[in-house]
Formats: C-alpha cells, sequence, structure tokens
C-alpha cells in the first residue's frame, strides 16, 4: 500500500483499500512473503497508473464472493472477519448502544483515532451456553460491534432484558443488520436468527467491496455477487 501511494500520490483511495482488504483476506503476505512482496513492487513499478497496478496485483489473488458461512466462523478466530464487521457498522453509521447513540468510531462529529470497539454477543454467550451448538454462539453472525461502556453493563443478560432495559431502538438494530422482531429473540429461534444475520453480512460485505473495487478496469465484478440467502 504504501509503494502504491508513494508511485501514485493522486490516485483514489477506494481501489487501493479493496487491493489491501483482499490481500488480507487471502493471506497474500502469509507464505513467502519476501517472494510475494518482490513480485508485487514489481508490478507497481511496471505499472502506467494506479488502477492497472491494482489490478496486476489482483490478479495474485483468488478473489471471490464472501459467503454466510465466512460469518459462521468464531469471531475470535478470524480477524479478517472482526474488520468487515467493523466496516459494515462504520459504513452504515451505525450508533453505539449506549443512551448518548455517538456513531460508533465517532467523537463531537471527528473520527476517534484510539476508537476500540468492542465485539459483544448479540445473544450473550452465557445465556446460551449449554443451549445451543456452541460452534454458533462465537460465530460473527452472533456479534455486534459497540463502544466499551455499554459492553461492560450489557454482561450476560437476555437480549430481550438489556434491549428494552438500555433503550436499544429498532433502528440501532438495524444499522447492524440484527433483525428487529423482538419476539423472535429467543433460545429457540436463535440458530435461524444468527444464520439469517450471517447471510445479510455477507451480502453488505460484497456490496462494500464492490464499491470500492469499482471503475477498476478489466476487472471481474461477478466474483463479488451477492452471496445467496
Amino acid at each position: 500500500m504504501i509503494a502504491l501511494l508513494e508511485r501514485f500520490p493522486d490516485a483514489k483511495f477506494d481501489p487501493i483499500f479493496y487491493w489491501f482488504l483482499e490481500a488480507s483476506r487471502f493471506g497474500r503476505y502469509s507464505g513467502s512473503a519476501y517472494t510475494a512482496l518482490d513480485e508485487d513492487l514489481r508490478d507497481i513499478k511496471t505499472a502506467v497508473d494506479a488502477p492497472a497496478a491494482v489490478v496486476a496485483l489482483l490478479k495474485r489473488i483468488p478473489v471471490a464472493a464472501m459467503q454466510e458461512e465466512d460469518f459462521m466462523r468464531d469471531y475470535g478466530d478470524s480477524r479478517f472477519g472482526r474488520l468487515m464487521l467493523y466496516l459494515i457498522a462504520y459504513q452504515r453509521q451505525a450508533q453505539d448502544w449506549d443512551k448518548a447513540g455517538q456513531r460508533l468510531g465517532f467523537e463531537s462529529g471527528e473520527v476517534l483515532k484510539d476508537f476500540r470497539p468492542q465485539w459483544h454477543h448479540i445473544f450473550p454467550s452465557k445465556f446460551l451456553e449449554g443451549k445451543v451448538d456452541s460452534a454458533q454462539i462465537d460465530a460473527l453472525g452472533n456479534i455486534a460491534v459497540i463502544g466499551p461502556g455499554i459492553n461492560v453493563r450489557i454482561s450476560d443478560k437476555d437480549p430481550m432484558d438489556y434491549l428494552d432495559r438500555y433503550g436499544i431502538g429498532d433502528e440501532k438494530l438495524q444499522q447492524q443488520l440484527i433483525e428487529p422482531n423482538r419476539d423472535q429473540f429467543t433460545i429457540e429461534n436463535f440458530p435461524a436468527l444468527v444464520t439469517r444475520r450471517a447471510a445479510s453480512l455477507a451480502t453488505a460485505g460484497n456490496e462494500y467491496l464492490r464499491q470500492l473495487s469499482s471503475g477498476l478496469p478489466e476487472f471481474d465484478a461477478s466474483n463479488l455477487a451477492p452471496a445467496p440467502i
């Protein structure tokens, strides 16, 4: 990314960020890092402009659409999944779940550079423990992005209890692609709810990636078709 911005300082950032996300997602530098770096730096050096460089870099990555199962992974083992979860919430201008309702990552209208997102179980893990498939409890589909203050207070409460107690309205739920039908927030319905949200997150993630990559020449956008729901 630094090499791209140094060679093409006036380049549009979105496609470069798109490449960065895909390179992170598919572990471009997790194997023979020096070989990969040499290849990528050579592509940047010989490209006529930034879009051509990004397309060349993308040809070395197996770009594919995000799927429902990507968001059924354990949030603790998926750093890229957590990043996408935050980016989706950020793009949708999601608000924190405390009373103030400040936009996540912001303070008084300004981006907060040291914001640290909290990964909150929508259905708290202790509330579900021993009642559902343990693999689904920590799925990204059961994780919301919130601030540190409200995360501590919610603890292991029944979701219906804490949503009402802290005044977390339907709009805040929808901002993070959580179905607002509160009468469905039961342990029995949890498996279906988490699966549907995982599918919605995959669709939103694909749309976000498509927006970043729009305008790239010779790029096959069909690879980023929405995941089936």
